[in-house]
């Protein structure tokens, strides 16, 4: 999923529908009066996550180019998270950014002391100094309450929605109590429908 607009010295607001990522690049964040550059924002398939991984499942991982683009004025980029977490003002966050070249793997360094951000209850706004690919880390253990789940599907609108306007559906989600070791656990999810 991705996003591109032709932005120039007035600023844009480039948004992803339905996935709460954003990209704000402010008035005067280039270097020269009439310099306008192709801005591609775009959502990182998961190829590039580690899966095992309970942080990077909880956050968004996004690419914006022209790679190594320099500003004036920090652009804010929001990315959505899916953790219910206590006081998330107060937390510490890990920012990465890459700057590799284009069919390698990425190199992630840690710009967590350099870049100001903010988490919020459902996002993190990260002040960026220049395009590259981002991600975050969010705390874990004591301080995260509950993880949201969050189902987007594509293509053909299921029978049950056809002729309706009615694009959300719930999913009961649980634990078979006979297992060996599992509590009886039952969850209901929300999701949307994204029909493109």
């Amino acid at each position: 999923m991705e996003t591109s607009a032709v932005v120039d010295n007035h600023g844009c607001v480039l948004r992803i529908p339905g996935t709460g990522v954003a990209l704000n690049i402010p008035p005067n964040a280039f270097y020269d009066e009439g310099e306008e550059h192709n801005v591609t924002l775009r959502i990182l398939r998961h190829q590039f996550i580690d899966e095992s991984s309970f942080e990077d499942l909880s956050t968004v991982m996004v690419e914006i180019l022209p790679n190594k683009l320099t500003l004036l004025e920090d652009a804010r980029l929001i990315l959505p998270h899916c953790l219910e977490i206590q006081n998330p003002e107060e937390c510490l966050v890990q920012v990465f950014e890459s700057h590799h070249d284009p069919e390698t793997e990425p190199l992630w360094k840690d710009i967590s002391q350099s870049v100001s951000y903010t988490l919020r209850e459902s996002f993190c706004e990260i002040f960026l100094k220049s395009f590259c690919w981002v991600k975050y880390k969010l705390p874990t253990g004591e301080r995260v309450k509950a993880k949201k789940i969050v189902v987007y599907a594509t293509g053909n609108v299921p029978a049950p929605f056809q002729g309706h306007k009615c694009n959300r559906a719930t999913i009961d989600v649980g634990y078979h109590p006979d297992l060996p070791g599992k509590d009886k656990v039952h969850l209901a999810i929300s999701f949307f429908f994204l029909y493109i």
